[in-house]
């Protein structure tokens, strides 16, 4: 399982004493060659759990997004939280996307463009059972804000 507050993400699974190992990418940690780079701000996350004479675990595929927040103080014009993280998480076909607002749609969609399934978020998060193989890739839309994960 795959959490983050507070700035961390923790792993954590049932076997103890397990070791996790991590592989992070993001689409900005390359070299630029233009006058202005767009950020996405999406960091891809792979991670299982080892341990000596067991078996590894499954890999776990989640992307952490850091999505722009509108609420602007109106008598300052100050925005409180510039950005806020948003964790989405597949497992065996159903999605989990927390650190929405309440309220917030959330789309799931396949490469080719076709939605599969949506929900609409309560108590910050959003889980989207799909009905998808458990690997396929595909795009999650919430608010204005879409990344592609495997489930």
């Amino acid at each position: 399982m795959v959490t983050y507050a507070e700035g961390k993400l923790s792993f954590s699974c049932e076997t103890e004493g397990a070791e996790f190992v991590t592989d992070i990418t993001s689409n900005d940690f390359k070299k630029h060659y233009d006058a202005e780079i767009e950020l996405s701000a999406t960091y891809n996350i792979k991670v299982f759990a080892t341990k000596a004479n067991c078996e590894n675990s499954d890999t776990v595929n989640v992307a952490l997004v850091w999505v722009e927040n509108g609420d602007v103080n109106e008598d300052t014009g100050v925005i409180s939280v510039p950005a806020a993280p948003v964790l989405v998480q597949g497992n065996g076909g159903v999605l989990s996307v927390s650190g929405v607002a309440k309220g917030t749609d959330v789309v799931v969609y396949t490469i080719s463009g076709t939605e599969v399934a949506r929900s609409t978020a309560t108590n910050g998060t959003a889980t989207i059972s799909t009905g998808l193989q458990s690997g396929t890739i595909v795009v999650v839309k919430f608010g204005n804000k879409s990344v592609k994960v495997r489930i």
